[in-house]
């Protein structure tokens, strides 16, 4: 333990919670047997985002130009958020309440273009309650923003619609 300057139970608890079993999952322990010492494989954890990676998706280029300075961090705070959370393999994510697979939440961050970073601001912007887990609430934003999207969009164009706001020939494609 002296090459790395800490005590065994350092050691030992950075192992464990390096260890897929039971935690972030960077590394897996396979046991050999006989007295033997377990191997320890390091995983690639960063072949699978460099496939796809949800900046090529959302265009950053183009949100970076078209957002204010204090839109761009939460625009950075996301990518860095969606990036853990594709890069982290594990069985499960904890959205809202619920545990949701890891593919069907990887699958759905990876979806995310421009449009709904724009929507999941825009709703930020609009939130007047007290967040608690912030990082939880983002995350949850973010894997139901596909989901969400049109149906938000289309409320909205009803409310201002009803209110006067705006016409119909407004909207028209």
């Amino acid at each position: 333990m002296e090459v790395f300057s800490c005590s065994e139970r350092k050691a030992s608890y950075l192992m464990k919670e390096l260890d897929t079993k039971s935690s972030i999952g960077l590394i897996e322990k396979k046991r050999q047997g006989l007295g033997k010492p377990k191997l320890i494989y390091v995983k690639n954890f960063v072949s699978n985002v460099t496939e796809s990676s949800p900046d090529d998706n959302m265009e950053f280029d183009y949100l970076m130009d078209k957002l204010s300075i204090g839109e761009r961090y939460y625009l950075e705070e996301i990518l860095e958020l969606m990036l853990e959370a594709i890069c982290v393999q594990c069985d499960t994510v904890r959205i809202g309440s619920k545990d949701i697979p890891y593919q069907l939440v990887k699958g759905r961050l990876l979806k995310i273009n421009a449009m709904h970073i724009e929507y999941i601001i825009d709703c930020l912007g609009k939130t007047t309650n007290k967040i608690r887990n912030i990082k939880g609430y983002l995350l949850a934003m973010l894997y139901n923003a596909s989901t969400t999207i049109s149906s938000y969009y289309r409320a909205e164009v009803n409310y201002d619609m009803q209110n006067g706001l705006t016409t119909k020939d407004e909207y028209a494609v």
